[in-house]
């Protein structure tokens, strides 16, 4: 953006309040954004292992008080652990568990996400949370054999959009994908999560169902018939 661009903007935010605009703060993911500051840029980073507990046991607590749940909150701290920080995660897999406080949906919903994890290391060598974070394109999602034979679903292309766009459009839900509510098609688009706070946004990926792809590592240990289970 050049000068001129930014006098317009300048001048639009300060004919359009009734108090002055005094100071203007950007979020990009580009570094390249700093040299628009008249301050030193601050980088913004996961949260503290704390604030991440606290914020995640809150999404998949909702008004239930995890006091009075000790057997879930031992399930939940586990689960916080495997997501390791990631906000977009944090939000998909809370509200899963949100929608079912049962300590045995959510014991059978941590298998999952340990195959899941452990998958995701062999496959890519690194922690899905990093290949989001990374953007570098392809990202694999164990599904259950029962629903999708042998194979992985691969996701691409993250993106986002206006979500008053999306309202009349049929879009399956990641979280229905990784329960095994729906059967995608071998090519798609799913919601992966929509904010709660204007301007809503909602965030999408596509999908594609592949055959089942060989693992970069042996496995450390055979692994029981319970880690396929039906979430029930």
């Amino acid at each position: 953006m050049d000068d001129e661009t930014w006098r317009r903007i300048l001048h639009s935010l300060r004919g359009d309040h009734i108090t002055s605009v005094s100071k203007i703060i950007i979020t990009s993911r580009s570094r390249k954004i700093a040299t628009f500051g008249t301050t030193k840029a601050l980088q913004l980073d996961f949260l503290p292992k704390e604030a991440f507990w606290y914020l995640f046991k809150t999404v998949a607590f909702g008004s239930t008080n995890p006091e009075e749940e000790p057997k879930l909150a031992s399930i939940c701290m586990e689960i916080a652990d495997l997501v390791k920080g990631s906000f977009m995660e944090s939000n998909v897999v809370g509200s899963i568990l949100r929608s079912n406080l049962s300590a045995q949906f959510w014991y059978n919903f941590l298998k999952r996400l340990k195959y899941f994890t452990d998958r995701h290391f062999r496959l890519l060598g690194e922690h899905p949370r990093d290949s989001y974070k990374s953007n570098r394109g392809r990202t694999y999602i164990w599904m259950h054999k029962n629903y999708y034979g042998d194979g992985d679903a691969a996701t691409y292309n993250l993106y986002h959009a206006n979500s008053a766009g999306l309202n009349n459009l049929p879009m399956i839900r990641m979280s229905d994908m990784l329960i095994g509510n729906v059967k995608p098609q071998k090519k798609c688009e799913a919601l992966e999560w929509q904010s709660s706070i204007p301007p809503y946004i909602s965030y999408i990926t596509q999908y594609e169902i592949l055959a089942q792809q060989k693992l970069m590592l042996p496995p450390k240990r055979k692994r029981s018939g319970a880690l396929s289970e039906e979430l029930v």
